[in-house]
């Protein structure tokens, strides 16, 4: 979903992440230890020292990414400069109904009906068997979060959410904010949870904007 924002952000180095059992990894067995990813990836973002790094996560992607954020600042590692948590309520909201006790049948028609992929890629029985251990690794790992109080991040942070969500709803995006002592934003979108296909560029003139802000672009 973000490898062509490369070519799209003046100004940007786009560094997608590939966690295992997907894209380029999809041989490897998904994971669902949150712990195990927030390690492995505060280690990448603490290679890059030298450089302003900020972090954008999407629907369970932003938590992912709050908590490497948190976890640079308590552990006084590589800070981020600024946090974009993107279609994704407040961490201390309570955790959506499961959808892993859905039948593959049943997961497929709730994704279909999200818009997270084409129409033509739901027909390939060999692509949806392919993805639906990785979908079910990020369900687990959105069902099992737990929100752990702590210090509020330092770093800038900024919500983004679809007007047509119907999992994230305004007051819930806004509710970021308790998670912040810097700055604070929040922008809406047209589209539902996957805004960030449906308004891409305005998403990525808000990105670019708000690292203008800080001179950072």
């Amino acid at each position: 979903m973000f490898r062509p924002w490369s070519g799209l952000c003046s100004g940007l180095e786009i560094w997608t992440v590939n966690l295992p059992g997907r894209g380029g990894r999809l041989h490897e067995t998904p994971v669902s230890n949150l712990d195990y990813i927030v390690e492995e990836l505060a280690h990448t973002v603490n290679s890059m020292r030298g450089m302003p790094v900020a972090l954008f996560g999407h629907s369970v992607g932003a938590l992912i990414a709050f908590e490497v954020a948190r976890k640079q600042e308590l552990c006084r590692g590589f800070e981020p400069v600024h946090l974009f948590v993107s279609g994704c309520r407040g961490p201390a909201a309570d955790p959506l109904p499961s959808w892993n006790v859905l039948t593959d049948d049943e997961l497929v028609d709730q994704l279909q009906r999200l818009g997270g992929m084409t129409t033509n890629r739901f027909d390939d029985a060999e692509l949806i068997a392919c993805a639906l251990p990785a979908i079910r690794a990020d369900l687990e790992i959105a069902e099992n979060y737990r929100h752990r109080s702590g210090q509020r991040l330092r770093c800038p942070v900024t919500a983004l959410g679809g007007l047509l969500d119907p999992f994230v709803s305004e007051p819930q995006l806004k509710a970021w904010s308790a998670e912040c002592a810097g700055p604070f934003s929040a922008a809406l979108f047209a589209g539902g949870h996957f805004f960030v296909k449906e308004s891409e560029a305005g998403v990525l003139r808000t990105v670019s904007h708000m690292l203008t802000l800080q001179g950072i672009l």
